[in-house]
This record gives C-alpha cells, structure tokens and sequence, in this order.
C-alpha cells in the first residue's frame, strides 16, 4: 500500500514539481487559446518583439525567437491564470482550484519575461 509522501522527502518534491510543471502547461495552452484583448495584445507585442535582435546570423536570431517564445508562454499562461475560474480543470496542489487573480497584461511583461529567460 502505497502513502503520501512527506513534505522532507525527494518524492514529495518530485512530485510538487511535477504537478507545479502540469498546471503551467495547461496555463500556457489555455492562454494560447484564449482571444480576449490582452492575448491579441500579446501576439502583436510578440511580432514586433522578433525586431529586437539585429543580427542577421541564423543561430543568434533562432535562440533569439525561441527565447522570446518562452517569453510568450511565461505571458499566456499568466493571461490564463488571471481569467482562471474554480473549477476550470487547473488544480492546485492542497486546495481545490486557482483562483484568478488579476494579472494586467502589458509589453513591460514580455520584456521582463524575455529577460528573466535569459
């Protein structure tokens, strides 16, 4: 019979990885689905973002891109969250769903999340 793993233990932590990894791929696939004003913004801000790499070397512009795409994912997943209802399938770990909680879109967001991917 398998129990619970304690909160010291590597398989708890392996597990709240695991299920922390779940939810923000769920997060990211529901804002990329979502076609409210701040995901529209997003894809814009995202064009426009493929600009800040002046070098024209294939290597330097596709880390440039895929960077910025991990940027995007960073972005839709908190647009998601933000619009997130209980009970919309994205759980946390000991309560019952998340809760929205009102993340305001703007590029200064895709800029500190292209930079922190850095």
């Amino acid at each position: 019979q398998k129990t619970a793993p304690v909160e010291s233990s590597p398989d708890y932590h392996q597990s709240v990885r695991a299920w922390a990894a779940d939810c923000y791929q769920k997060l990211v696939e529901a804002g990329h689905q979502n076609q409210c004003s701040s995901s529209v913004q997003l894809h814009e801000d995202v064009l426009r973002a493929g600009e800040w790499e002046g070098s024209t070397t294939g290597t330097v512009v596709d880390v440039h891109m895929r960077r910025l795409a991990g940027a995007q994912n960073v972005c839709a997943a908190l647009i998601a969250f933000s619009k997130e209802r209980p009970h919309s399938g994205i759980t946390t770990y000991k309560c019952d769903a998340v809760e929205a909680c009102g993340v305001a879109y703007s590029e200064g967001l895709l800029v500190l999340a292209y930079f922190l991917i850095l």
